[in-house]
C-alpha cells in the first residue's frame, strides 16, 4: 500500500533511520529482526511509543543536563541599590 508515495517498508526504513539515540536501539533491533514488524509502519510507531512509555514509568525522575538561550551571560551586580 503507498501512503503519498511512499510504501510502508520504506516509511519504516525513514522512521527507524531518523532515531538517532541509543536508548531506543532495542526496538530498532526489534524491528529489523522482524520481517512482519517492517512491513507495518503503525506497528513499528506503536511499539516506539510503548516502549518510552514504559521508560517514562520506570524512571520518572528525570535530570536536565544543559540549557542555553543563546544570550551572552549576564553578571548579577554587587549591590543591587548600587548605580553604576
Amino acid at each position: 500500500m503507498l501512503i503519498s508515495g511512499i510504501d510502508k517498508r520504506t516509511m519504516v526504513r525513514y522512521l527507524t533511520a531518523a532515531i538517532k539515540t541509543t536508548s531506543l536501539d532495542h526496538v530498532k533491533t526489534r524491528i529489523l529482526s522482524d520481517s512482519r514488524l517492517r512491513e507495518y509502519f503503525s506497528a513499528c510507531v506503536n511499539l516506539f511509543q510503548d516502549f518510552i512509555t514504559q521508560k517514562k514509568a520506570e524512571s520518572p525522575n528525570v535530570t536536565i543536563a544543559a540549557v542555553s538561550n543563546n544570550q551572552p551571560q549576564q553578571h548579577p551586580k554587587e549591590n543591587p541599590n548600587e548605580v553604576q
